[in-house]
């Protein structure tokens, strides 16, 4: 699966204003700086984010951005879905579709890899929908791998 730029964008603004959570606003334009993104994008992404009810504004000089409820809550997973994008890894593998049904494209029974592209889904969704903003900004305060030395190892030729 390959992040958007509209969805890494929005979980960085989501991270950078999940560390600011039950503070005052943050301008639109401190967090473009801080997360280099483009300020007209992140306008985009933050009125979408606004109406997913994840973010609320503010207007007037101590005006801007916050999150709509605490970063416990919110998980990568809904905020990628929230900029309208699938988690799953290939196109006949719809995101409402039960992992455990067949992909029903033409080409079902000739897919040798339809299980693997399920299983991937599966995983991706599974460790998405785990991870709230909270985590990542404990995780950013920790400054240590969260993946075990297992899985970050180079395959042994």
């Amino acid at each position: 699966m390959k992040i958007s730029a509209r969805a890494d964008y929005a979980l960085r603004a989501v991270t950078y204003l999940a560390s600011r959570y039950g503070g005052e606003c943050v301008p639109i334009h401190d967090i473009a700086k801080h997360k280099d993104i483009p300020l007209k994008f992140l306008e985009q992404i933050l009125l979408r984010l606004k109406a997913a009810g994840y973010a609320e504004s503010k207007r007037g000089s101590k005006g801007g951005y916050r999150l709509a409820m605490d970063p416990k809550k919110i998980t990568l997973a809904e905020i990628v879905r929230a900029m309208e994008i699938s988690l799953a890894p290939v196109t006949c593998i719809p995101e409402s579709r039960s992992l455990k049904e067949p992909c029903g494209c033409e080409r079902a029974d000739a897919c040798d890899l339809g299980w693997i592209w399920r299983d991937i889904h599966s995983y991706t969704t599974f460790l998405l929908e785990s991870i709230t903003f909270q985590d990542v900004c404990d995780h950013k305060k920790m400054k240590g791998p969260r993946c075990p030395e297992r899985c970050t190892a180079a395959p042994q030729a």
